[in-house]
C-alpha cells in the first residue's frame, strides 16, 4: 500500500493519529507533490479553474492592502489538533523567516513588509505594505501585443485564455492606435481648411475680401474651382465631425483655427454671392452646385455641432433680428458691397432688396455661430471681425494695391 493510501485509509478509520511522516527524497520535485496531497491550503482550484476556499470559510478584502481571512471551523491537522488562527498565525511567522519559502518562484513569496494580525480565533488579516501588482503584471503580458513575462500558462485552458486575451489585448491596441491617428487625420484637415479661407480672406476674416480674392475683375472663371474645392473640403469636415465627436472639443488659440470661423466665411460668402452681385452676369455663380454645396454642408457642419454642444440644439431659425442687428448687418453689407466695388466686380443693381436678401440670409445662420463661438472660449469679435466693425473693410488699402504689393 503506498504512502497516500495509508494516510486516507487512517483517515477513514477515524483512529486517533500517532507518529510522525519524515520523508526521505532527493528528488527536487517528489516533496512537492507528497506536500500537496497531504496538506490543505487555504484556497483550491476547482475542475473549472475556479479559485474556491478550502481551509478558508471566506474572505474579503477590507481595502486595498487588507486581506481578511475566516478559517473554516472543524479542521484539524494529522495529529489531531485543531487548525484555528493562531495555526495561521504561526505558520506565517515561520515562512517569513524562510529565505525563499517558495520553491517555484519567488514571485509568490510576501513581500518581508507584511503583518498577519490576529482578530479572533477563526479570523486574521493580512496586512500588505502596498497593493500587489503581480496579477496586474500577469493580465497585463497576456494582452500584450508581445506576451512577454514571467507567467506562463501550464494547463491548455490557460494557454486558450492567454491566448484569447492577447488577440483581445491586439485588437484595443490596434483599435485605439488606428482610431488616433484618425482623429488626428481629421483635425489635421479642419485645421487645413480653416487656414486656407484665412489666407483666402488675406487674414481679415472678411468673407468680402474673400469673394474679391476669387473674382478680381469681375472674372470668376479660376476662382469656381476654389469655391467648389471649399465646398469639397467643408464636406469632409462635416462628416469627420459625424464620425469623430471628439473633434468638437479640440481648441486652438488662433481663432482661425475654428470651426465657427470657418463656416462664418463661408456660409457669408455664399450670403454675399447670392445679395451682393449682379443677377444677370453671375446667375451662374449664384446658381451653381458648388455655391449650393458649400451653403448647405457649412450649414449641416453647424446642426452637427449644435446637437454635440447643446442636447436641444440650436433653434432652426432666428427670430426676427431686431433693428440694431439689421442696422448692423446692414452697415457690414454695405462695407463689403464697396469692397466689392473696389475689385472691379459688378454688383447687384437694386442695393437696398440686396440689403434685404442680405439680412434675410444672414438670420438662417448668425445665431448658430454666435451661439456656438463661446463654448470653446472664442469671442465673436474674434470670429466675424467684419461683422464686429464694418468700417475696418473701408481702413484697408485700396484692392487695386495687389498688382504691385502682396500685403
Amino acid at each position: 500500500m503506498s504512502l497516500i493510501e495509508t494516510i486516507v485509509s487512517t483517515l477513514r478509520s477515524k483512529r486517533k493519529p500517532q507518529g510522525t511522516v519524515h520523508v526521505v527524497d532527493h528528488s527536487p520535485l517528489n516533496w512537492l507533490y507528497i506536500t500537496y496531497n497531504t496538506v490543505e491550503e487555504l484556497i483550491r482550484t476547482d475542475p473549472q479553474g475556479h479559485i474556491v476556499p478550502a481551509a478558508m470559510s471566506s474572505y474579503k478584502w477590507l481595502d486595498d492592502v487588507t486581506l481578511e481571512i475566516k478559517v473554516r471551523e472543524g479542521e484539524v491537522f494529522q495529529d489531531g489538533e485543531v487548525m484555528n488562527s493562531a495555526s495561521v498565525k504561526r505558520s506565517f511567522d515561520e515562512m517569513m523567516k524562510w529565505r525563499s519559502p517558495h520553491p517555484p518562484g519567488t514571485q509568490f513569496n510576501n513581500d518581508p513588509r507584511t503583518r498577519l494580525e490576529v482578530i479572533d480565533d477563526e479570523t486574521v488579516r493580512l496586512i500588505f505594505p502596498e497593493p500587489d501588482v503581480t496579477a496586474l503584471l500577469a493580465g497585463g503580458s497576456s494582452t500584450s501585443i508581445v506576451g512577454a513575462g514571467d507567467f506562463t500558462p501550464q494547463t491548455n485552458s490557460f494557454r486558450m485564455f492567454y491566448l484569447f486575451t492577447s488577440l483581445v489585448g491586439t485588437s484595443i491596441i490596434s483599435l485605439t492606435l488606428t482610431y488616433l491617428l484618425q482623429v488626428y487625420t481629421a483635425l489635421q484637415r479642419r485645421n487645413a481648411l480653416g487656414l486656407k479661407l484665412h489666407l483666402f480672406a488675406a487674414e481679415t476674416g472678411d468673407a468680402a475680401e474673400l469673394l474679391a480674392g476669387l473674382g478680381p475683375q469681375g472674372k470668376f472663371d479660376g476662382g469656381y474651382n476654389n469655391l467648389s474645392e471649399m465646398a469639397a473640403e467643408m464636406s469632409n469636415v462635416k462628416e469627420s465631425h459625424h464620425f469623430y465627436t471628439v473633434l468638437s472639443f479640440f481648441r486652438f488659440r488662433n481663432s482661425y483655427y475654428s470651426v465657427s470661423q470657418s463656416t462664418l466665411l463661408a456660409l457669408d460668402t455664399v450670403t454675399l454671392i447670392k445679395s451682393a452681385l449682379d443677377d444677370i452676369k453671375y446667375a451662374w455663380l449664384k446658381e451653381s452646385a458648388a455655391v449650393t454645396q458649400l451653403w448647405r454642408a457649412s450649414m449641416l457642419l453647424l446642426t452637427t455641432l449644435s446637437d454635440t454642444f447643446f442636447p436641444r440644439g440650436a433653434p432652426d431659425s432666428q427670430d426676427t433680428p431686431d433693428e440694431e442687428m439689421r442696422k448692423r448687418w446692414c452697415k457690414r453689407y454695405f462695407a463689403g458691397l464697396r469692397r466689392l466695388k473696389q475689385a472691379g466686380i459688378e454688383t447687384i443693381a437694386d442695393e437696398k432688396a440686396g440689403a434685404e436678401t442680405y439680412v434675410s440670409l444672414r438670420a438662417e445662420w448668425d445665431h448658430r455661430i454666435t451661439m456656438l463661438a463661446p463654448t470653446l472660449a472664442y469671442c465673436m469679435e474674434e470670429i466675424d471681425p467684419a461683422g464686429s466693425r464694418p468700417e475696418s473693410a473701408d481702413e484697408r488699402t485700396k484692392f487695386r494695391t495687389r498688382l504691385s504689393s502682396v500685403g
